[in-house]
Formats: C-alpha cells, structure tokens, sequence
C-alpha cells in the first residue's frame, strides 16, 4: 500500500463538535472525515458513494484521525502503554505533565518509547491555535423573536493545521479521494459549515519513512492512529492484552433525504486513537442508520495501525 500525507490549511475558524454546541475540539476523528467524504460522493452521484464504501471495505483505501501539526513538525498520539520513564516520574511536576500531555511529535515518539522523552520540554498544543466562543441568534419562534445562543470555534495560527495519512491499493482509490477531498475544501469540515466554518486548503507529501515502516508489518504491539472499531468476530481476540480509551460516536444524519426531521444515528462505542493492541484487525464501515431512516448511514471504523516496541 502506498501512503500520502494531506496537509489540511484552515482559511476559516473551525467548529469541530464535542457534547455541546458551547464546546469545540481542534482534531477530527476518521469517521468524521470519512463521512465528509459520503456527503461529497453522493453530491457527485453516478455511483460514487458506491465506490467510495467498497474500495475501503476492499483495504484499497484507509485513512487516519486528522491530526495536528505545528509548523513543520506533525504529531502523533500518545500511546496507550506503560512505559517507564525513570526515578523522575515520581515528582509530581512530571506526573501533571505526563497527564496533560496528548500528543507527541513524530520526532520524539521514540524517545517516548525508550523512556527517554523530556516531558517538560514537549511541544505544548496552545501553540496550534485558540479557542473562542462566537454569539449568535436564530429565530426560534412565529412570532420572528430572536434567540442568542454559543458557538465553540477553533482557530488555527500561521503554519498550523491537521493531516491525514491515506493509504491506497491502487492509482482509481487515490483518485477517488483526491477527487472527494477537492470539492471537501470547499465545502468545509466539521459542523456549522453553512456559516463559512472549515475551509481550508491542502497540499500533499511524503510521509517520512519511519512513518511508513511502522504502519507495515508484524511487531508484538500497535497503535491506533484513528477511531476504529473491530467486528463482532473479532473483538474477543483483539482485547486480549489490549490497553485503550473508548468513545462513543453519535450526533445526527446530515442527508435531508433521510428523514422529514432530524435523526440521530445509532451509537457506536469505539476505540480512540492512541490504543494499542496486541493483534491486529480488520474492522469495518458499519451501517449506523435508524428505522426512522430511508437510505444507509456509513460510519467509518477500519483501522490505521503503526507497530510501536
């Protein structure tokens, strides 16, 4: 499989959702992006969406969490592991640091692993941007009443944003993304897009070759680098040793030919990126529609998994 990085550059503030509409996150989960993607294809029509679903469920198509960067130095998830750090991790200035701390660069993940990393010293996540709460109103009534309520955006500094490692089987997988994510810049991703919220930009690249070493082959231990979820078959096997995070993914169906009125999608419970797994596995794209519903609703849960020792 071929890997390529996606450099997303944000030109607008972004609104990436948490449990509030108060409340904004500065990195996307996989299935988020994939489901981006799902809206775009059908907008295309002529099979699209079609295409789309089986070159992933095919492994002719993976793609990461939108991750940050800041500046030229692209970060990774801590790793759900023990790792032994040395007679200083018992002060409890390291401890508070090791807790706060949620990603790491690519250039010191090994550092991490060793038991050699200067946790006082890491790259701090206030320098990929800032937080603020915009007011807005809507009419909330027929009597044309307006009503204020709290936008969560994020937005990102200078020489900062996200990335997506994608991995293809084949140049028609490549093109279909790289079709998708064209027309995505210009849509935006994340929430409140009707609003101008994130737009943005892309370039591609390398990935640095340890990178690529890591996500092939067989080792002892991997890490998630996205939200991910085994089938049913699988899951007794993959927990066995396993150390991880669990989120719950929900929110609602954006397809107005879903329904007449808003439906929520039907939960899932997946593992976040950063856990890490003794054995592979294979996940899957799993249907999350509602009766309530008219067509499929596609939740992304393959996984990206880097060989950590």
């Amino acid at each position: 499989m071929n890997y390529l990085i996606y450099k997303l550059k944000f030109t607008s503030a972004v609104h990436f959702g948490k449990s509030m509409l108060s409340d904004s996150e500065y990195v996307l989960c996989s299935d988020t992006v994939f489901s981006a993607l799902c809206i775009e294809a059908v907008k295309m029509g002529e099979n699209t969406l079609y295409k789309l679903i089986r070159a992933v469920k095919s492994n002719e198509l993976l793609i990461s969490d939108a991750l940050p960067y800041i500046g030229d130095k692209m970060l990774l998830p801590k790793p759900h592991l023990l790792v032994e750090h040395g007679s200083e991790e018992n002060s409890s200035v390291i401890k508070k640091a090791y807790k706060k701390l949620k990603y790491i660069t690519i250039d010191d993940f090994g550092s991490y692993l060793n038991g050699s990393f200067d946790v006082l010293n890491a790259i701090q996540m206030d320098e990929l941007g800032v937080s603020a709460l915009k007011v807005s109103a809507s009419i909330r009534n027929e009597n044309n009443e307006t009503m204020p309520y709290e936008v969560g955006t994020f937005s990102f500094y200078d020489d900062c944003g996200l990335y997506l490692i994608a991995g293809f089987e084949g140049e028609e997988s490549q093109k279909l993304f790289e079709t998708l994510i064209d027309q995505l810049q210009h849509s935006g991703l994340g929430g409140k897009r009707s609003s101008g919220y994130g737009r943005f930009e892309y370039v591609t690249a390398s990935p640095v070759e340890w990178m690529v070493e890591r996500i092939s082959g067989d080792a002892e231990n991997y890490m998630l680098l996205n939200t991910a979820l085994p089938t049913e078959s699988e899951i007794e096997d993959v927990l066995q040793g396993a150390n991880f995070t669990l989120i719950k993914r929900g929110g609602f169906v954006a397809s107005s030919e879903y329904s007449d009125s808003m439906q929520r999608k039907r939960e899932l419970v997946m593992f976040k990126a950063g856990s890490c797994f003794s054995r592979r596995f294979s996940g899957d794209v799993f249907d999350v529609s509602t009766k309530a519903g008219s067509h499929p609703v596609y939740r992304y849960g393959k996984p990206m998994l880097m060989r950590i020792s």
